[in-house]
């Protein structure tokens, strides 16, 4: 003999979820819920000490389609797990699923509000009901009024429990439509409901287009499946909240209240909007984003991992020789000049580092201090005495170990009057005491034709005997670098000036003595 179908059996409506269809059908047909499924399933078979529409038992689905004569596959459609590779690719069979609000049942009684409703909805319904969607922690407001959806009790604000508004009554038969109801107090569960501005809604519309179609289509890309997209806000959320874009917000996006879900929801969609422009302008304005928006991930989609790595990522990793050196001969190619600041500027990498090495070579040292001598040959006045003034200031400096202000600051009193016969431009120059009698050949022959007449404090000058500062010492540098073309061998005046055995800087009073 066949199982008889239940008195009334009413059809599952438009989205309806399965727990709000079968209180329908207790109510229907005259009991209340919970006397109605364990007179027909039994008491020892639990049924709302769990969340029936994020796990629905095998048994209770066969049980309700023999009794309905709903079909086993409509009856799947109304649990939470049809979102599966829309919403999410992986349904959780033992705990909470990524997007499905948590109801945190312990002990009958829920902890967590993880079912929202929108009050103008359920007011107006001729026959109120709850829909799927509003379990999922992606919908915070309902576009077809305008007004951000409710997630507990109008009246106490307590979560919904609409399985059990008709426990406290004595009649036998109660209301049919108590979805209205709180099962708490027993009040109404609609409160005011709250208008959000235009922006809002479109915020919305985009997240549900997406659900709506399957995918999504991001600036200059191709479609991206919808649950991927979704898991991409996702890890965008969880950015902005470890950014601190809002202040006070902490928590999982699954358990955040309607209000703090829609900041991070309407952040979060703007910022993939232009992608990945207006999430690289905002990138370019924080710290250290790239830890920010690979944080708890331990997969990121394609479309947002690609620009983290390319963009974020491959800015602050680890840059090797080679790879700096392949990013000046590439700038070469492009601009025909061999300049790192250049190089830097097209790839968007500092490059300096890479190339460093400990300190520049006597060997390299002398290829620029014979391309000064060329330049010297070929000159004659005032341009041959500042290019002889640059010789002589490179070359203390590499000595004596100086910065540019440190070398500015030599007192000139340290080094006259010595004896300059012992010195000559023929010997090599390495070591403080030749560098002191090339500053008093200095002082004694060149200096007087850079001042021209005038009188100045400072050692090293330049024509009309202004005193140089520490930015004309590093432009001139620059400037013999390049002309010498040993912009790859000497990146930078502290490489210059390096003490190849780790000295400390103490610069002390130096004569030809020493």
């Amino acid at each position: 003999m066949g199982i008889k179908l239940w008195p009334i059996h009413p059809q599952p409506l438009p989205d309806e979820l399965l727990s709000s269809w079968m209180i329908r059908v207790a109510r229907d047909n005259g009991f209340k819920v919970h006397s109605f499924y364990a007179a027909h399933f039994g008491r020892e078979r639990q049924i709302w000490n769990r969340d029936i529409d994020h796990h629905a038992p095998a048994w209770l689905l066969d049980g309700l389609e023999a009794h309905t004569g709903v079909q086993r596959v409509r009856l799947e459609a109304m649990t939470l797990r049809a979102f599966e590779s829309v919403v999410f690719e992986r349904f959780n069979e033992t705990g909470n699923t990524r997007f499905l609000m948590p109801l945190s049942i312990f002990h009958r009684t829920r902890r967590a509000y993880g079912q929202q409703f929108c009050p103008l909805c359920l007011s107006e319904d001729k026959t109120p009901y709850l829909r799927r969607r509003w379990r999922l922690a992606l919908q915070v407001v309902c576009v077809k009024h305008g007004v951000l959806l409710q997630d507990r009790c109008g009246s106490c604000g307590s979560p919904l429990v609409p399985h059990r508004a008709d426990m406290h009554t004595t009649s036998t038969f109660p209301q049919r439509n108590t979805l209205r109801q709180c099962g708490h107090c027993r009040g109404s569960v609609i409160a005011a409901a709250v208008q959000v501005p235009r922006e809002t809604i479109d915020t919305q519309r985009c997240i549900d287009r997406v659900l709506d179609q399957g995918f999504a289509t991001l600036l200059n890309q191709d479609a991206v499946y919808s649950h991927l997209y979704f898991d991409g806000l996702r890890q965008l959320m969880i950015g902005l909240v470890a950014l601190d874009a809002f202040p006070g917000q902490s928590g999982s996006f699954e358990r955040a209240g309607v209000g703090d879900r829609l900041q991070r929801l309407q952040a979060a969609v703007a910022l993939a909007d232009d992608w990945p422009n207006r999430f690289l302008s905002y990138c370019s304005q924080v710290k250290k984003p790239y830890a920010a928006f690979t944080k708890d991930a331990a997969e990121i989609p394609y479309w947002l991992a690609s620009v983290l790595r390319q963009q974020l990522l491959a800015r602050s990793a680890p840059l090797y020789r080679d790879e700096a050196e392949a990013i000046v001969t590439a700038s070469e190619r492009i601009t025909g000049r061999s300049d790192i600041s250049t190089a830097r500027l097209l790839s968007g990498r500092s490059i300096e580092h890479a190339l460093a090495r400990p300190c520049v070579s006597d060997d390299t040292a002398d290829m620029l201090v014979a391309s000064l001598d060329q330049e010297v040959s070929r000159s004659s006045g005032g341009r041959r005495a500042l290019l002889l003034r640059d010789k002589v200031m490179f070359i203390t400096a590499r000595c004596m170990h100086l910065t540019a202000p440190q070398l500015l600051a030599l007192d000139p009193m340290a080094f006259g009057g010595a004896n300059c016969a012992q010195f000559s431009f023929w010997d090599r120059i390495d070591t403080s005491a030749r560098a002191a009698a090339m500053l008093s050949w200095y002082l004694d022959r060149l200096r007087p034709q850079l001042l021209q007449g005038t009188c100045a404090p400072a050692l090293f000058i330049g024509q009309g005997g202004a005193p140089l500062k520490p930015n004309a010492v590093s432009s001139r540098f620059t400037r013999a670098v390049l002309r010498a073309n040993l912009n790859r061998m000497i990146l930078n005046w502290d490489e210059w000036v390096r003490d190849p055995y780790n000295q400390v800087r103490v610069i002390q009073k130096v004569s030809c003595k020493t």
